[in-house]
């Protein structure tokens, strides 16, 4: 029974979700005719496999794993439940929301100090910080949780740390070694983690696409090809920069093929596929119809809080506006130029002030 159970987790950390549902039930099953109790974990590991699956019922059962453990003084398990419920509830209710539900269980962690269980959490709050526009609180937590993952031999932890502080240095104008990028596509790959896969590779070719785009191609492409990546949360989340990623690296239709694995099973999907289909609407030349794409992006992620995704939808509406001739590009380009120079990520700002250089100078006498 114990076996199955941690198969469950096994195939759901590979990506394989219905191997994941089916080891669970066997422990369940086998719980069942021993006449022992209900395994508590393997209710949450089908549950959270469930939830990736999109079942609208998933969360409901994974809270029902989280009583159990708790009634059963199962407090490192009961942590472990929280982790994964934080993950499962973000791409349903949001940024702000994800963070708060990672920020109650680091409590519960610490009041019992159950050390290990909270580095699983707190791993987690960077990538969100980063999201919520605050990526010099990401980097000071990513860069302070470093050393002790890394001491500890925590791998797939430090990559995951490793892509959010490589993410915004890039996004600011740094440009990170060929070492660093390199080291963080191979490690991100061997982790084997279908989510932190993800989001490793897709930073990494983010930061390749304008030396490397041959390289940033292919290493977008092995994306596409990693087993259960775009039922992932973190695919969603990773989707729209992946799409700007591969445009830039004259990937036109990599681009479309990222855009047709996603799934939208919950309202992230819905936002980024909107966010990635203005840009490829705007690849090619349909400017109205990416104008109205970018609007209404900008307003699906002012809904959930992803703050860095809004900037770039504006940046592009107010480009689309320009480019088609149409009004109303100024309010869009301020804001987007005020969100991303309070991220300090400079060639934002710098695209946002020439679009808005024409649009403000004084006319000739």
């Amino acid at each position: 029974m114990a076996a199955y159970t941690q198969l469950s987790a096994a195939e759901w950390l590979s990506g394989s979700y219905a191997s994941a549902i089916e080891a669970a039930d066997r422990a369940l099953a086998l719980a069942e005719e021993l006449a022992l109790p209900v395994p508590a974990r393997a209710v949450g590991y089908r549950g959270m496999a469930r939830a990736y699956l999109g079942e609208p019922d998933a969360i409901d059962e994974m809270e029902q794993a989280f009583g159990m453990l708790l009634e059963s003084g199962a407090g490192r398990d009961a942590a472990i439940i929280q982790n994964n419920l934080a993950i499962a509830r973000y791409p349903i209710e949001g940024v702000a929301p994800s963070l708060a539900a990672f920020e109650a269980g680091i409590g519960f962690c610490r009041q019992r100090g159950l050390v290990e269980a909270e580095w699983a959490l707190v791993t987690n709050r960077p990538g969100l910080l980063m999201e919520l526009g605050r990526p010099d609180e990401a980097l000071a937590q990513a860069r302070e949780l470093l050393p002790a993952f890394q001491a500890a031999g925590q791998a797939t932890d430090v990559v995951e740390l490793r892509a959010v502080e490589l993410a915004i240095r890039t996004a600011r104008g740094e440009e990170p070694t060929t070492s660093e990028v390199e080291w963080l596509i191979e490690k991100g790959t061997s982790v084997r983690h279908v989510d932190v896969t993800t989001f490793a590779l897709a930073v990494g070719a983010g930061a390749l696409a304008a030396e490397a785009p041959d390289r940033a191609r292919r290493v977008l492409a092995e994306v596409a090809e990693v087993t259960g990546s775009h039922r992932t949360p973190y695919f969603a989340r990773a989707l729209p920069g992946m799409v700007r990623t591969a445009l830039r690296a004259a990937g036109d239709g990599l681009a479309t093929q990222l855009v047709e694995c996603l799934d939208p099973r919950y309202e992230l999907g819905q936002h980024a596929l909107c966010a990635s289909r203005a840009r490829l609407a705007e690849h090619a030349g349909e400017l109205a119809e990416a104008s109205a794409l970018y609007a209404e992006a900008a307003e699906r992620w002012e809904s959930f809080g992803n703050v860095l995704e809004r900037a770039h939808a504006l940046l592009g509406l107010g480009r689309c506006r320009i480019a088609a001739g149409l009004p109303g590009a100024e309010a869009p380009l301020r804001e987007a130029r005020e969100l991303f120079a309070a991220m300090g990520y400079r060639p934002a700002v710098a695209e946002a002030e020439a679009l808005l250089e024409p649009l403000t100078s004084a006319p000739a006498s």
